[in-house]
């Protein structure tokens, strides 16, 4: 019989679960509000040039900050062999969540082309839009749409593979003393979108 899942609505779990390990997390309805976060987060931060993912979701969310008035400038869809030394470099990278973990806080990130799973790497900041209605319980309720991913159809579909992101980079090698950062980035900041744009996901 399957374990029935804890208490608690699976948004709250997954919010609870990822500032466990010390990642961010806000909620916004619809993209107007997941622009303005993302647009103080570039303002506090005083970022010059971000990196992102070229999904269609994340066009309308670049569409609504440049309304706004911030002026930053927007890599799109940057690959190791092209823009491998400017990511280096870069601040924030943006992303758009397939899935996220409730059990665990986890970010569920399908890497294809445009979809570089650097931008969620290199970049000190992560920060990935996660759609509630892509929120599942844990591992073993992974779609069988992922699994489809990696079966050929036609010879490719251009998929490369599945990141899972629990929380910023850390190492506990010095004394026992979690380091953030260590391989990976700094802080992993999300926003839970209730409502708006979801296409473009898969």
């Amino acid at each position: 019989h399957p374990v029935p899942p804890p208490p608690g609505n699976q948004s709250e779990r997954f919010c609870s679960e990822l500032e466990a390990v010390n990642g961010k997390v806000y909620r916004a309805v619809g993209i107007g509000e997941a622009s303005q976060t993302v647009a103080q987060l570039i303002r506090e931060r005083e970022i010059q040039t971000l990196a992102c993912w070229d999904t269609p979701m994340l066009r309308i969310l670049e569409g609504a900050i440049a309304t706004e008035g911030y002026n930053a400038e927007w890599l799109w869809g940057p690959s190791r062999h092209s823009d491998f030394e400017q990511l280096k470099t870069t601040h924030l990278g943006i992303t758009e969540a397939d899935f996220g973990m409730a059990a665990s806080g986890t970010l569920v990130l399908l890497a294809k082309p445009g979809r570089s799973r650097l931008i969620s790497l290199l970049p000190e900041i992560h920060l990935a839009i996660l759609p509630e209605n892509r929120l599942i319980e844990g591992l073993e309720d992974i779609p069988e749409i992922i699994l489809d991913t990696f079966r050929l159809k036609n010879g490719t579909n251009g998929a490369q593979a599945i990141d899972f992101i629990t929380g910023p980079s850390r190492s506990s090698d010095i004394g026992m003393v979690p380091t953030l950062g260590a391989h990976g980035p700094k802080e992993v900041h999300v926003i839970l979108l209730q409502g708006g744009s979801t296409e473009g996901s898969l």
